[in-house]
């Protein structure tokens, strides 16, 4: 590889593509486990991420109509996964939260996901895993907008133990 290619744009792009897509068969792996569609998953990975929802801000957030979500909350709640709930003041209002079994699932499913993480990043050398920190970092910055590398949205929790 030529220095020059990781200023191409294009070429970082392309790079950072394969990876993300060299993981995607292993979502759909882990999401077909936990018995649950593509968008089923997404649904409950927003939930977790963003906490108590309303039905229309999921339908924004999934760029799906109602209709959608109102079938993908339902599976998921008949799963046990999430809790739908009418608004106390307005019963027009559906919340929607993910329940325990659903944080449990999820937390599973990051803690497969770190542990692939880390069998990539211990194949590295010490000097190649500075480099791939470092570049995480700059991309950190860059996507979060801010001037330090350090999540500024809802950290995932890894549980430890057995």
């Amino acid at each position: 590889m030529e220095s020059n290619n990781y200023h191409n744009k294009e070429y970082v792009a392309s790079l950072i593509e394969q990876i993300l897509l060299s993981f995607k068969p292993q979502i759909c792996e882990e999401s077909r486990l936990m018995e649950l569609t593509l968008q089923q998953f997404r649904t409950l990975v927003l939930l977790y991420t963003e906490g108590t929802m309303r039905m229309s801000n999921i339908s924004c957030q999934l760029g799906i109509g109602m209709p959608a979500v109102t079938s993908l909350v339902g599976k998921l709640e008949e799963k046990g996964l999430v809790t739908r709930e009418h608004n106390t003041e307005d019963r027009r209002v559906v919340l929607c939260f993910a329940t325990q079994q659903g944080i449990a699932e999820l937390e599973r499913f990051w803690r497969v996901r770190r542990e692939q993480i880390n069998s990539i990043i211990g194949s590295l050398n010490e000097e190649e895993g500075k480099l791939v920190a470092q570049a995480m970092e700059i991309i950190l910055c860059v996507t979060t907008g801010s001037q330090k590398a350090e999540p500024t949205q809802k950290q995932v929790v890894y549980p430890t133990g057995n």
